[in-house]
């Protein structure tokens, strides 16, 4: 057995490293186990010493331990290939172990939605970008059903577009698919889309907008003392309910100013932020110091009179040189702040970032596919894709017969899958008071995977009176009117199905939710028992396995899923635990 380390051949002594595959954990469908291997010992020669930069030797501070190293292990083929970390080292051995490359994938998929760049989809509220949102598009985080959903809506029946001087555009949906497609992306995969398609809207009762943004690219200031950013009046986007002065922008509206790029600054200036009022009797300031070389996101407090004008003058406070490398400053204001009636938002910026959830990770959008459609992921690291497979397209014909190899006698069989036949109590409900006609149910499934299924299945939905739904439209939704609907508490995540590029909420009940989220997992999973044996596997048993990979074993005259390969070592009966799938071929 060959190891190399980032290219060159070590010192594997007596050690036989033992590989572990793992594929589906049932208790947990949002799971992706990373194959690894047991911690194995090198000896500490001095070609190891110089591979592993000399862990142990004295005054290098070298950090061995806290890197990671490239890493391949052969028997005549690769059998595993990944990065390996030094876990203990002492004078005479080096303890060494290997991880499967696609933790780096769930490593950066734990990171927040706003860590990806989504600049290029910011959408200018009109007509025509609604309309460009009507079709599925798996490269914009965009899903745009018409269907008003606004605090304060229209309730005046008018023309679709801004007819009687209304507006009656909904709040989109974020494209699950595309969120979780931009960070791998980023990451350099290829994403291979599952074949459903969801949305998310993670702000329930409010949405942002902007009516006025300046970007500033390479441009450089030399205050001394105060200095005054001026080219306000020459605008990147502005809204006839602001003007813009020499220095200063004016607004009637509850606001925030948010200011977010890579600045480059000498030490002790800030960007100061004041806001008056035309009487001058309620000044607001805002205050920040400038990173003298790197990122700043910074929001400031809420600006808003209640009845006047605020005049808000942006001054750089310091002597020296800044420049703005590439930096965004604009205005945040909260739907709720404006009755949509007078139509505020038209014309207006729709930004992603605003919009994004604060609390939900891409890891939270992976789950969600992994337990509302029942998938597992599937992982190339060769060629640099990320797919989702499904338990129920698994071929039966195809599975790999591995009776001789079982070790009869070896088995442990677990029928009674306990988690998964637990009860979870399932809510979807409308308003009673205002139209009983349109129903609250309850429901309950058998599947531990919907555990704490109020985030995702609990659905509050309003609607304009006056929109009407036909087959242009994408959310089709029980209509009434939001003036008389009491809407008690606040959703902050909510989960739709895309249907033939369609939000879909009508006639949802049991029987609905069984054919379009579990039927592939209840279909696959018919006779649920788990078996845990000994088998004599041969290394390209171990190597030509992978996730899709069904097994036969005549004793039971079953194909199971395999669900882990424990602690192979060519030559020695291998623990491995198998999931029934169903019944025998012939039957």
């Amino acid at each position: 057995m060959e190891l190399r380390i980032n290219g060159q051949i070590v010192d594997i002594g007596n050690s036989t490293p033992a590989i572990t595959k793992k594929s589906i954990d049932i208790n947990n469908p949002s799971a992706r186990f990373i194959d690894y291997t047991n911690k194995f010992i090198l000896p500490d020669t001095a070609k190891n010493r110089r591979v592993f930069n000399s862990p142990l030797g004295i005054g290098t501070n070298n950090k061995s331990f806290n890197k990671y190293f490239d890493a391949e292990l052969y028997d005549v083929f690769l059998i595993f290939k990944g990065y390996g970390t030094l876990t203990s080292a002492d004078k005479n051995t080096i303890s060494f172990q290997l991880i499967d490359n696609s933790k780096a994938v769930f490593n950066a998929l734990n990171k927040k939605l706003n860590a990806v760049n989504w600049d290029d989809n910011d959408t200018i509220l009109t007509q025509a970008a609604i309309d460009a949102q009507d079709t599925y598009d798996s490269d914009n985080c965009w899903i745009w059903g018409k269907m008003c959903c606004h605090t304060y809506p229209s309730i005046t029946k008018t023309d679709q577009t801004t007819g009687d001087n209304r507006c009656k555009y909904s709040r989109p949906q974020f494209n699950v698919n595309a969120l979780l497609k931009r960070a791998l992306d980023a990451e350099g995969y290829t994403f291979i889309e599952p074949d459903e398609y969801l949305a998310i809207s993670s702000n329930h009762k409010q949405f942002y907008f902007t009516d006025y943004q300046k970007s500033f690219s390479d441009v450089t200031f030399n205050p001394s003392g105060t200095l005054a950013i001026t080219g306000w009046d020459t605008y990147d986007f502005k809204t006839a309910s602001v003007t813009a002065l020499n220095g200063s922008v004016k607004g009637i509206q509850k606001h925030n100013y948010r200011i977010r790029g890579t600045f480059t600054s000498s030490e002790n200036i800030y960007l100061q932020i004041y806001s008056i009022d035309q009487t001058s009797s309620k000044p607001i300031y805002n205050k920040i110091k400038l990173p003298e070389n790197g990122f700043l996101d910074y929001v400031t407090s809420e600006i808003y009179d209640g009845v006047q004008e605020m005049t808000t003058t942006f001054t750089l406070v310091g002597t020296g040189s800044v420049t703005f490398d590439d930096v965004l400053i604009y205005k945040i204001v909260d739907e709720n702040n404006a009755d949509l009636s007078t139509n505020p938002f038209l014309d207006s910026y729709i930004k992603v970032y605003d919009n994004l959830s604060d609390d939900l990770t891409y890891l939270d959008l992976y789950r969600l596919i992994c337990i509302l459609f029942n998938k597992y992921p599937i992982i190339n690291i060769k060629n640099k894709t990320f797919s989702f497979g499904s338990f129920s397209n698994l071929n039966k014909i195809s599975s790999v017969n591995w009776s001789e190899k079982f070790v009869i006698g070896s088995e442990q069989i677990k029928n009674n899958y306990s988690r998964l036949y637990k009860k979870n109590i399932c809510r979807y409900e409308n308003d009673i008071t205002v139209a009983y006609s349109y129903g609250e149910s309850y429901f309950f499934t058998d599947n531990e995977s919907l555990k704490d299924e109020g985030d995702y299945i609990v659905i509050n939905f309003g609607s304009s009176i006056d929109i009407i739904v036909d087959s242009n439209l994408i959310a089709q939704v029980e209509i009434y009117n939001d003036e008389s609907r009491v809407i008690d508490r606040e959703i902050n995540k909510r989960v739709f199905l895309i249907e033939d590029d369609r939000l879909v909420f009508d006639n949802l009940h049991w029987i609905t939710l069984i054919n379009q989220y579990y039927k592939n997992l209840f279909g696959a999973l018919s006779r649920v028992r788990m078996l845990t044996a000994s088998f004599n596997l041969k290394k390209l048993d171990v190597l030509a396995w992978h996730e899709k990979q069904l097994i036969y074993i005549d004793y039971f005259k079953t194909v199971f899923i395999v669900t882990e390969i424990s602690n192979f070592i060519p030559d020695i009966p291998t623990k491995v635990k198998l999931l029934e799938y169903g019944r025998a071929l012939n039957t």
